[in-house]
């Protein structure tokens, strides 16, 4: 299952950047306004590398420990999780987690946690294709069934249901 929900939230993740990316595009940056803003997740990651020296830079690090902890877990069903209880689980500060989810993976810590919730939904509705959208969001950590649709609408562009669609029709 986890690497189900690891592959279902890197898919998630890489659609929402896709489309990121594009509305950053359409924006230009108004006159006297820093255009560093305007560089895509990948692009602020540039020349950073993952390694220094032959080892694995610390945030890499840092950043599966806080992986395996939102897999192992399942952190993110938890709809009070905040971004202090992730650092004491990992006897960090709450600046380094933060620092390296919006260095290594392009968003902030609720859309992180976000994406998690969304790919477990998926593969929850893979699994039970009739299975209440009422009691899954809950399950999954949201805390109101608006939070729910507006996340997942923004990170695959379409509504549960759509996305049922066309997951059915993807899998015959």
């Amino acid at each position: 299952m986890t690497t189900k929900v690891t592959t279902a939230f890197t898919s998630t993740i890489l659609a929402w950047l896709k489309r990121w990316k594009q509305r950053k595009k359409v924006q230009q940056p108004s006159k006297g306004q820093a255009t560093s803003n305007t560089l895509s997740p990948d692009k602020q990651n540039e020349g950073k590398g993952s390694e220094k020296g032959g080892s694995i830079d610390k945030s890499d690090e840092l950043l599966q420990r806080i992986c395996q902890l939102m897999e192992k877990e399942q952190l993110f069903k938890n709809n009070q999780l905040r971004l202090s209880d992730v650092a004491n689980m990992l006897g960090t500060n709450t600046t380094y987690i933060s620092d390296c989810i919006n260095t290594k993976r392009g968003c902030s810590f609720n859309q992180f946690v976000n994406g998690y919730r969304i790919a477990y939904v998926k593969e929850q509705m893979r699994k039970d294709p009739y299975v209440k959208l009422s009691t899954l969001y809950l399950e999954a950590g949201f805390s109101s069934e608006t939070s729910f649709y507006r996340v997942f609408k923004s990170l695959t562009g379409i509504t549960p249901k759509e996305w049922l669609m066309r997951d059915k029709r993807c899998a015959k």
